[in-house]
């Protein structure tokens, strides 16, 4: 008999045929929410060539991501991974964990968020903001602070059984640039790549630095940096919830999946507005020059204390 293995994310109980060294373990349970399979996904044969591409029939989600694998996704949870390799290689598992958990989250009728998170105080802070705003290493910077990851990259929320807005942690790990590792304290030559041909790394985070249970929203801040050098950081709240609604749906969801017919767009909708009804919303402007530290600083100190 095939070994089978365990872990959990973003709520989710997930059996799986091979290793995930990137999601975090678990016991075994009676009933999967995911399970992981090597098969054939080979449901399109007609999908383009291009770097990532994916199509949605019915009830099933189809990635082809050239020359390393394809991607079968179905509602129920199932998921075949072929490869274009002899073995599961940690690219291959750099998608699972990125659009296919992704489009698995939108399955279990949660809100997938761009966004980094940690957990201050026993409640939940989201940073979002553009590529390269400085999230993770935010969240990283913050982490060493003493306070507790719940996601990088994608932030997975659902409401409680109360219907207050809580993140399902995602995995025990983030992803910096290397341009940010000397200024955090960390040697690339310890790290692993996340891809061969970026220079962005693997920082694996200890069961004492992630948070495993559903955590509160409380806050979600809009990273931004200055476009004028020399201006002081600036932190102002988003009163307008309807401009926050708008602002987390245009900017920061993972909206791709949803615009196509996958998942409940009823179900993000009303998750996202308790979002901004519940949390306190605000945007930090930061000047360019201004280091990360810094901006840990006065948010651990300033806005969540």
């Amino acid at each position: 008999m095939s070994a089978v293995f365990w872990y959990t994310a973003c709520g989710m109980r997930i059996r799986s045929e091979f290793l995930l060294p990137e999601l975090q373990a678990s016991q075994k349970v009676d009933q999967a929410d995911v399970d992981l399979k090597v098969g054939s996904a080979k449901c399109l044969e007609a999908i383009p060539t291009n770097e990532l591409n994916w199509r949605i029939l019915g009830n099933t989600l189809f990635f082809n991501v050239r020359d390393i694998a394809r991607y079968l996704v179905n509602q129920d949870g199932e998921v075949i991974v072929e490869p274009y390799f002899r073995e599961i290689k940690p690219i291959i598992r750099l998608f699972l964990i990125g659009p296919v958990l992704c489009s698995l989250v939108y399955a279990k009728g949660l809100l997938p968020l761009r966004a980094s998170s940690v957990e201050i105080n026993g409640e939940a802070t989201l940073f979002v903001g553009a590529s390269g705003v400085g999230k993770s290493t935010l969240a990283f910077t913050l982490h060493k602070m003493g306070h507790r990851v719940l996601s990088d990259d994608m932030a997975a929320i659902g409401l409680s059984d109360g219907q207050q807005p809580v993140i399902y942690p995602a995995y025990p790990r983030i992803k910096l640039w290397g341009s940010t590792l000397e200024e955090l304290g960390l040697d690339r030559r310890k790290l692993d790549r996340v891809r061969p041909e970026l220079d962005k790394y693997y920082q694996v985070l200890s069961s004492r630095s992630f948070s495993p249970n559903p955590v509160p929203v409380s806050r979600v801040v809009n990273l931004n940096i200055a476009r004028r050098r020399s201006q002081d950081l600036v932190h102002a709240a988003i009163p307008n919830k309807l401009q926050s609604l708008s602002l987390l749906r245009r900017r920061f969801l993972c909206r791709s999946f949803l615009d196509k017919g996958w998942g409940s767009k009823e179900k993000c909708f009303t998750i996202a507005t308790k979002l901004v009804n519940c949390a306190h919303v605000s945007v930090v402007n930061r000047p360019a020059e201004q280091s990360t530290y810094a901006m840990a600083l006065y948010i651990s100190k300033s806005l969540i204390a």
